[in-house]
């Protein structure tokens, strides 16, 4: 087993700090140990002052390596949608109007951080739709640059798992994304139409060259970056980006992050969006007689009134929860409510919505048959708001074929924040897009037979203690989306006594029932099976049932030195921590040096999705 120097670490965290800009101090000593452990086992190599060696003769290749390793890749499409709301509703003429002074007329974009691409190709999208429809001579161009260069080259690469993309709203989707056939069925690649004005490569923002670039770029994203600087980190990088940004561009940071307090010469907008102090206020300059006109606006919603929403859903749960999303301070007011497509139709002949979230299915007409029956041009959008998955569901394609604009997953109490954001900005979209009804060819895509299907004997196991299960119910409702078919065996530390009871609650989380596992079960179920046993009882028959079949194992929270040690036992298997900061696992836990990896727990879908896809 390999030992670990407190020495070798302190000096091999400096190294990646100097690298990146990521503080790395005690509170994540746990989780450096339990990643370049994995690196050690790769290298062949026995402890951390080996490694500290090996970096340091192999040092411009090794340090790639460790940049990746303690880098962090967790992000999405549209995320923090109020950025890109704010260059719609404030920047944009502004933007348009430097382009078009350009020879080029191209809008200059760079997104500093961009991890594996899924801001850039947000960037894309947004950009690539509003510039066709309110100044189409004009062009976009952007930059996305990171540290890491393995982020590089999977964002140049351009393919994602269909299911990061399902909360893009249909109106950016549509021509965008191709999907993928036989063994590649559950991805989807970048088309050419975005992919040809995005650029990538690996670049350290906390040491930039001498600029070249002064004043270059329109709009800078830096989010969600700043956050692992010190002060004086955050100044330099700053700086270094404001001299990059044109005099009236906008630096965009994460919603989380601020720049005020740090005696840094930048105008705050709000929203954590920055641009260079003004003066004086100037004067627009009168456009020249060879400029293409912009297109005037016209908004089925007035700028400064809130949107005006019916939600249809015959659950007053669920109308509860839309009425705290759809707030005044949102943007948004909830006029009315129905409980049914009958109730439906009198509410918006009365309150004349700009807007309606509805449900698939209701008592006396489902929101199929209403949107059959009264669909038309004159009709407000409809966003339909449901249990079934867009992608997965005949309801839900039909539902799109007869006239609904998009689609969202039904937000729960404990997908409240996520689904926010989601539910705000597929509504604003179908209000801007309302003669963009039906499936878009992402969406006719997923109707067609998808070829050779992926491997379907994947094995998921959640080992955990009795005080986890608010974090398993999450997992188990993440789970009904994941990319493929998998079994999935929950193991509970001290929990004989109580499983047909923990069965019955988690089954309302889960696809389907979930089921005891037997005390000799003879075989390992198949995709889509949810069985739940006593950690110490359970784990052995299944370590020998196992096979070769791909196996992922989730620990989360802390387990006694036994469980431990069974866990560990697994052969062959992808294993992750869940990141306890401040409790830390230590060198007497045998899970620490069997570990894969160590996380936060709502990270462990989105990385065994990875690593299920290499397994097969």
């Amino acid at each position: 087993m390999a030992t670990y120097a407190g020495d070798a670490i302190d000096k091999i965290s400096k190294i990646a700090s100097e690298l990146t800009g990521v503080q790395l101090g005690e509170r994540q000593r746990s989780m450096v140990e339990t990643r370049l452990g994995r690196r050690l086992a790769q290298l062949k190599l026995k402890n951390l002052d080996e490694y500290h060696t090996y970096l340091t003769e192999n040092f411009n290749v090794e340090s790639r390596a460790l940049i990746s390793l303690l880098t962090t890749h967790h992000t999405f499409f549209f995320r923090e949608f109020l950025h890109f709301k704010f260059l719609e509703d404030q920047a944009f003429d502004k933007l348009v109007e430097v382009a078009r002074t350009r020879p080029d007329k191209t809008i200059r974009i760079w997104s500093a951080a961009c991890s594996r691409g899924q801001e850039v190709y947000s960037l894309a999208m947004f950009f690539d739709k509003l510039l066709r429809e309110r100044a189409p001579d004009v062009k976009y161009q952007i930059l996305g640059t990171d540290v890491d260069i393995e982020s590089v080259k999977w964002a140049q690469n351009g393919v994602y798992n269909k299911n990061e993309i399902k909360e893009v709203p249909l109106a950016y989707l549509t021509n965008n994304w191709a999907r993928g056939t036989g063994k590649i069925a559950d991805f989807v690649k970048v088309k050419d139409v975005l992919k040809s004005r995005c650029k990538f490569e690996d670049r350290n923002i906390l040491k930039l060259s001498p600029s070249e670039e002064a004043g270059y770029y329109d709009v800078i994203f830096c989010r969600n970056v700043l956050i692992y600087f010190n002060s004086d980190q955050i100044k330099t990088v700053v700086g270094s980006l404001m001299k990059r940004l044109h005099p009236e561009g906008h630096l965009v940071v994460g919603v989380s992050e601020s720049l005020l307090g740090l005696g840094l010469d930048v105008q705050s907008h709000g929203s954590s969006v920055y641009s260079h102090p003004k003066a004086v206020e100037e004067k627009k300059p009168t456009p020249a007689s060879n400029v293409t006109p912009m297109p005037a606006r016209t908004p089925a919603v007035a700028k400064d009134q809130p949107v005006r929403v019916l939600c249809v859903d015959d659950s007053k749960s669920i109308l509860v929860i839309l009425q705290k999303i759809l707030t005044k301070e949102n943007g948004f007011e909830v006029v009315g409510t129905a409980l049914n497509g009958l109730e439906a139709k009198e509410q918006v002949q009365k309150l004349r919505p700009d807007v309606i979230t509805m449900d698939i299915h209701m008592p006396e007409q489902t929101g199929v048959e209403y949107l059959k029956a009264n669909m038309n041009s004159s009709h407000p959008p409809v966003v339909m708001i449901s249990s079934v998955s867009r992608e997965d569901g005949e309801l839900a394609i039909k539902a799109l074929e007869y006239g609904a604009s998009d689609y969202v997953e039904k937000p729960t109490l404990q997908t409240f924040a996520q689904k926010s954001d989601e539910i705000q900005l597929k509504l604003r979209s179908a209000i801007k897009n309302t003669k963009m009804k039906g499936l878009s060819s992402f969406d006719q895509a997923f109707q067609r037979p998808s070829g050779q299907p992926q491997r379907k004997d994947e094995i998921c196991v959640i080992a955990c203690g009795m005080g986890e299960m608010k974090k398993v119910e999450k997992i188990l409702t993440e789970l009904k989306n994941l990319k493929w078919p998998v079994t999935t065996m929950i193991f509970v530390e001290g929990a004989a006594g109580v499983l047909p009871k923990l069965a019955s609650k988690l089954s309302k989380f889960s696809s389907g029932p979930v089921d005891l596992i037997k005390e000799e079960p003879g075989v390992i179920p198949g995709p889509g099976y949810v069985g739940l046993g006593d950690l110490h009882q359970a784990i052995g028959p299944f370590a020998g049932l196992r096979k070769d079949r791909p196996l992922a194992v989730w620990v989360l929270g802390g387990l006694s030195k036994s469980s431990q040690e069974e866990i560990a036992g697994l052969k062959n298997a992808q294993i992750l921590l869940e990141d306890r900061t401040p409790a830390i696992w230590t060198e007497k836990d045998p899970l620490k040096k069997a570990a894969t990896d160590m996380m936060p727990w709502n990270s462990f879908v989105y990385m065994t999705g990875e690593y299920f896809l290499k397994a097969g």
